[in-house]
């Protein structure tokens, strides 16, 4: 008999013992029902097309500066090709000493409402090594004082046709107005939706057509100037021949 609360003891303990072994193995790795489920979405729609406008009379133009530049486009792309150019100033000290200015023509088609960004590449740029170039009396060593020799303005836009949206179009907010030149612009090599803008269009700037359509595009024409003649020269005190080179680069984003 005194056994008794002994033996019920270990009874006690050799079933709690048990239990604790039953209650890990129902924590051994099995299978969940937990689900996890992931869907994606995506919808594309629109179409926009920003080309160069080729050589017609109002297309690619320059002004001012004398004809003893020597500068010359040359001559943009046809539509649906690139909308790429290149404009020679020429000889800047040859000048008569007014302001020389390039304007581009693009031509812009679309059934959306978007807008077109500008970038100068300054990374890209090239400045001549000595004698350096000087621009009013500020030595040109660097890119960003390169940048700062060429204005930006805008000419009004133009409609391609009965399909052209010209309505559309707003240059409300450009930094192509006034006293801003090409180191205003966001400097990259590639423009964004986000970067410097030109203009944009409130709605599609065409009402029907295709992308190489004559009757549905709006062309639109920024502007580059910088002055001739003694506002030129080098560091050196001679002509300037050493050359520079820099870009613009445009691009056409829906809004």
């Amino acid at each position: 008999m005194p056994r008794t609360p002994v033996i019920r003891l270990l009874k006690g303990v050799f079933v709690t013992l048990c239990l604790g072994l039953l209650i890990l193995g129902d924590l051994s790795p099995g299978h969940s029902g937990v689900i996890s489920t992931i869907s994606f979405n995506g919808q594309a729609s629109g179409v926009l097309s920003i080309d160069g406008s080729g050589a017609g009379p109002t297309d690619c133009t320059f002004t001012g500066g004398g004809p003893n530049t020597g500068a010359a486009w040359a001559v943009l792309p046809t539509d649906q090709s690139s909308a790429d150019g290149t404009f020679n100033f020429g000889v800047l000290t040859n000048g008569d000493g007014s302001i020389i200015t390039a304007t581009t023509g693009l031509r812009i088609r679309g059934n959306s409402p978007c807008h077109i960004t500008a970038s100068c590449n300054q990374a890209g740029a090239f400045v001549p090594s000595g004698p350096f170039l000087r621009y009013n009396g500020v030595v040109i060593n660097s890119t960003s004082r390169l940048a700062r020799c060429i204005a930006l303005s805008n000419q009004a836009p133009m409609s391609g046709g009965a399909r052209a949206n010209l309505a559309a179009y707003s240059s409300a907010g450009t930094l192509f107005t006034g006293a801003n030149t090409l180191n205003s612009l966001t400097n990259a090599a590639v423009p964004l939706t986000g970067s410097t803008r030109f203009c944009r269009f409130t709605s599609a700037p065409s009402t029907g057509g295709t992308l190489t359509s004559a009757d549905n595009y709006v062309e639109v024409y920024p502007q580059f100037s910088t002055d001739t003649g003694a506002a030129w020269g080098t560091t050196g005190g001679g002509p300037a021949s050493n050359v520079f080179v820099i870009q613009c680069v445009f691009g056409l984003f829906p809004n």
